[in-house]
């Protein structure tokens, strides 16, 4: 059966009709191109009616018919004729023009979406490509697919100050954050909570903390209610919910690994992983993701779930077939988490490695230059914040810090300011905690204190 092509000359009739008895109407509807009228002729006359009008002319009947006559296209659209019958299919005003001109929107992206169903059948049966290949560029093939939807970003004044002023009226409440929350005081308070289209770096390197840092900030979203989905490329999702619920238990997985757990450790335990599993943290673990599978999956959690925060651990782990050059990789997934991140209007958080450049440092402080592989992470975030924990490069053992000591240096901030926010590490259950709210332990927990029969039995 032959299929039919989606299109409806009346329909672009109706539209350059419009045009051409209202000749400023092309300014006033936004997202026309020639692309969108399907038969030929009509793509020839909305080209014409276009081109004039951008030399400042007056595109009516009249000078579009001078014209296709003076470019010997007149007798291709049908002759004079043909445009003054599209002048009696007038649509009427602009609104009546942009519900057509939708319509026309519609059938064009029926018309993309068929092409490329038929580019993909073509990739399919070429057995001479990887079939990761042909799915990677099927993929990226269909995500490119433009619905061909209104410009509506150009705005006055005052379409923005009704909004800017909401934003202004929540600042100025208290306890009002126009972010997501990470249950991190000081952070939320420089920060205002992570904003919906925000791209979030969280840098370090290798056992900084930088991914405890992420998953307790997930948690403490979850744990509020906030629907979170978590990219966990390098952690199962079994271990990860063990350092949840064993963090929150307060139980060291040492206890745990060498069968040490007294019935109260259990009971809490057990409390606690029922408490997580009520929560709306959801995890894919699956390694060796591309910036496509993110999109779509990030795509459809939040279709799905509501969710409200996306985070990926981490960004460097992400792949992307095709890619000339590493520095190339990391440059296309940065840019597409960013995307993804405006496109859902939900923030995403990525962990990523920094160099060892901090290491020369006499302070051993990390910087933002010092992002590992492409500076295009740098150019592409809207907050970069930096795990340091001064214990890391701790020698002399006399001189060590304390372990506990953690800072968080925000280097990158567009929304805000920068600066450095004191955090308590606690090693033992890989938790970060506000250093403001306490939490430093005196007694020797967090170095090992397992209950007293494992303590006895490690010291046989």
């Amino acid at each position: 059966m032959k299929r039919t092509i989606p299109n409806s000359p009346d329909t672009e009739a109706a539209v350059l009709g419009s045009l051409m008895s209202e000749p400023n109407m092309i300014d006033e509807v936004a997202g026309l191109h020639a692309e969108l009228f399907f038969t030929p002729a009509h793509a020839q006359i909305f080209s014409t009616i276009r081109d004039i009008r951008a030399t400042g002319g007056v595109p009516n009947v009249i000078a579009v018919t001078q014209v296709l006559d003076a470019n010997h296209r007149l007798e291709f659209v049908g002759g004079a004729g043909a445009l003054m019958d599209m002048l009696s299919k007038s649509a009427g005003g602009p609104a009546a023009v942009e519900y057509h001109a939708q319509t026309l929107r519609d059938l064009y992206a029926r018309r993309r979406i068929l092409e490329a169903s038929a580019a993909l059948q073509s990739a399919a049966s070429d057995m001479s490509q990887p079939a990761d290949t042909v799915l990677q560029e099927a993929g990226e093939s269909v995500l490119s697919l433009s619905l061909g939807q209104p410009t509506d970003s150009m705005r006055p004044a005052s379409a923005i100050v009704p909004g800017l002023l909401e934003e202004l009226e929540k600042l100025s409440t208290p306890g009002q954050k126009l972010g997501v929350e990470t249950g991190f005081k000081a952070f939320d308070y420089m920060t205002g909570g992570l904003r919906g289209g925000q791209l979030a770096i969280v840098a370090g390197r290798p056992a900084m903390g930088k991914s405890a840092f992420m998953l307790n900030c997930a948690e403490n979203m979850a744990r509020r209610g906030v629907p979170v989905l978590y990219f966990s490329l390098e952690m199962p999702a079994n271990e990860l919910a063990a350092r949840v619920v064993l963090g929150r238990a307060e139980t060291n997985i040492e206890v745990v690994r060498n069968g040490f757990l007294d019935h109260p450790t259990k009971l809490r335990i057990a409390d606690r992983a029922a408490e997580f599993a009520e929560e709306p943290l959801f995890v894919d673990d699956r390694g060796g993701l591309t910036m496509l599978d993110i999109r779509g999956r990030s795509r459809l959690a939040v279709r799905r779930w509501g969710v409200k925060a996306i985070f990926v651990d981490y960004l460097q782990l992400v792949t992307h077939i095709g890619a000339q050059s590493r520095e190339n990789e990391v440059g296309f997934v940065s840019r597409g988490l960013k995307a993804m991140a405006m496109e859902l209007n939900v923030p995403v958080v990525a962990a990523a490695q920094v160099n060892r450049k901090a290491e020369d440092r006499s302070d051993n402080r990390p910087k933002m230059s010092d992002l590992r592989e492409s500076g295009s992470i740098e150019q592409d975030a809207d907050l970069v914040a930096l795990v340091h924990r001064p214990c890391y490069y701790a020698v002399d053992q006399e001189q060590e810090p304390d372990p506990q000591d953690a800072e968080l240096l925000i280097a990158k901030h567009r929304a805000g300011a920068t600066g450095k926010v004191n955090l308590v590490w606690r090693p033992r259950f890989t938790r970060f905690q506000d250093a403001a709210l306490g939490g430093r332990t005196t007694d020797g927990t967090d170095v090992f204190a397992p209950s007293k029969k494992l303590w006895e039995a490690l010291n046989e």
